[in-house]
Order: structure tokens, then C-alpha cells, then sequence
């Protein structure tokens, strides 16, 4: 493993880890007032907006970090070379080599972060059903991450 690649890899893993411990601790913060309802939407307490608006920011932020930096530098890292290709492939390898459990829930999360990205003020039922799906869901993102950088540094040690 060269030195440019580590270098990557140990900045992507930096950058994520500053994601997560944001986003975990708004999670700590927004529990009391999940599972919401449309009600509970409409008359949260300004520093609880703060907070889900934080988590929201941040789960984008990480997914986002993930999918640009780290994703296809450890795929390149599986593959032995560095040429783009397309992200599915990279995510299909990250399962096949155990860096991940499931491609298929990475494409999940990313639809349900779409969704929330689409989301229109007048239909606030489905705005709480996907805040809701994604308190449940994010920590398969979570758990992602820590165990690609977990492959990471497994294969660091082992000199690969």
C-alpha cells in the first residue's frame, strides 16, 4: 500500500469521524421527541430544530464524505489500481471483500436521503414518516463506515 494511498485514506477516515461524532450526539440529543409525529414537527422547540437540523446536515455530510473519498479509494485499494469506475462497482466489491454487509443498504439510505432532499412543506406526513425511517436507519450508515475503516486498518497491519 503506498503512502499517497494511506495519506487518502487517513484524511477520508479524519473527515468522517468528525461526522459521526456530530451526528451521534445530536441523535443523543433529538431521542426524546422520536418517533415524531406531525404535530411534534410542527412545534419543536427551536434548539430541537437545531439539532435535527445538525443531525440531518451531518448524516448528508457523512454519507457524502463516504461516498466521494473513501468508498473508491479503499475499492481501488480491493482492485489494485486507481481507474474510475462506476460507484456501484465500487460498493459491490466493498461487499464482496467484507468492507461492508450491503451494497443493496447503502442505495437505501441514499433513496431515503432523497427523499428528504424532495420533500414539500405541505406534506408534512411524509416528511415525519422519512425523519422517522432515517433515526432508525442511520446507524447502518454508521456502521458502514466504521467497518470499512475498520478493513482499512486491518489491512494496514497486515502490510497489504
Amino acid at each position: 500500500m503506498n503512502d499517497i494511498i494511506i495519506t487518502k485514506i487517513e484524511s477520508s477516515i479524519s473527515e468522517c469521524d468528525s461526522h459521526l461524532q456530530k451526528i451521534s450526539r445530536a441523535f443523543t440529543g433529538l431521542n426524546p421527541v422520536f418517533p415524531l409525529t406531525e404535530l411534534t414537527l410542527k412545534n419543536l422547540a427551536d434548539e430541537t430544530v437545531t439539532l435535527l437540523d445538525q443531525f440531518l446536515y451531518r448524516f448528508i455530510k457523512l454519507q457524502d464524505a463516504m461516498g466521494t473519498r473513501l468508498i473508491p479509494v479503499i475499492a481501488g485499494l480491493i482492485y489494485g489500481n486507481n481507474d474510475p469506475r462506476p460507484f456501484i462497482d465500487n460498493l459491490n466489491i466493498l461487499e464482496k471483500n467484507r468492507a461492508i454487509d450491503s451494497a443493496e443498504k447503502w442505495q437505501e439510505l441514499r433513496n431515503l436521503r432523497n427523499r428528504l432532499a424532495h420533500e414539500y412543506p405541505e406534506n408534512t406526513g411524509q416528511t415525519v414518516e422519512v425523519l422517522n425511517l432515517l433515526m432508525e436507519e442511520w446507524t447502518y450508515l454508521r456502521d458502514m463506515y466504521l467497518s470499512m475503516k475498520n478493513y482499512f486498518k486491518q489491512r494496514l497491519s497486515a502490510g497489504s
